[in-house]
């Protein structure tokens, strides 16, 4: 059965309709001159490509909802610690005010600030001595095998309480993380402050000449001689911590400290003088 021809008879008279047939006939020749006309897998090829788009579609919308997910991630981690720096007492309830052991934290770069914070505002920092602090720093600043050595470190007695309270405070940081819902293993957060450098560092404040320093641990000497440095690193931020909230006392035995280990080879311009 023929198709019916609008303007013949059906009497269509609009320029739109023909404007329509015209763009449709130019349309059809387009088709026909098409390279992949006359290819017999054409409807085949039509519907891979269908499901190609529709899988792109589908990836699109995927990749969409993982950023949105992971913006959420993010902004709930940004709440967790924003709840810990309140737990902790760095900021005021409304999070509008920096309170004296959120400046001193603001500090603090080279080391765990949670953690250093609260020794200084224990009373830990300001019972010990500069040796003490700087063994303790020892601890803070050297973690890659802190939760292996801590029962095989043979301690001197002096260190064993700076190394309790530093304990002590990183239990109770790993506490208010775990209240503010951020992920930690409050066991292994702990023992990651070890105590294999802690009386190497001591040794070191006390004046004792590298190469012997070195016979008392078992790490290579570009690591001991990463690790003094931060430790003098972390004085320096202490110091300027300890400036910040007017602790003048403090501020005096981190200095001291940081002049009594900033010497040697360890801070020479190059380790081949």
């Amino acid at each position: 059965m023929p198709l019916l021809d609008g303007e013949a008879d059906l009497q269509i008279r609009e320029k739109a309709y023909r404007k329509a047939k015209k763009a449709l006939r130019q349309v059809e020749k387009q088709l026909a001159a098409h390279p992949l006309a006359d290819v017999p897998d054409l409807a085949d090829r039509l519907s891979a490509l269908q499901r190609k788009h529709a899988l792109e579609a589908s990836a699109q919308a995927a990749d969409a909802a993982a950023k949105e997910a992971r913006g959420m991630v993010l902004k709930e981690d940004l709440r967790g610690r924003r709840r810990l720096l309140r737990k902790l007492g760095h900021t005021d309830q409304d999070f509008s005010i920096l309170l004296p052991k959120g400046q001193v934290a603001a500090e603090l770069q080279s080391a765990d600030e949670m953690v250093v914070a609260e020794l200084v505002f224990d009373g830990t920092l300001s019972d010990a001595n500069p040796e003490q602090v700087v063994a303790l720093l020892a601890s803070v600043v050297w973690r890659e095998h802190g939760s292996e050595d801590n029962s095989k470190t043979k301690l001197r007695e002096d260190l064993k309480p700076v190394l309790k309270a530093l304990h002590s405070a990183a239990g109770r940081v790993a506490k208010a993380m775990d209240e503010s819902g951020l992920a930690v293993d409050a066991n292994q957060y702990v023992q990651s402050f070890g105590s294999q450098l802690m009386e190497p560092a001591a040794s070191w404040y006390q004046g004792v000449p590298f190469a012997t320093v070195l016979k008392q641990t078992q790490i290579f000497e570009g690591s001991l001689v990463r690790a003094i440095r931060r430790i003098e690193e972390v004085l320096q931020q202490l110091m300027a911590g300890a400036r910040a909230i007017g602790e003048t006392d403090l501020e005096q035995k981190f200095s001291k400290a940081s002049m009594q280990i900033k010497r040697d080879i360890i801070f020479a311009a190059s380790l081949y003088l």
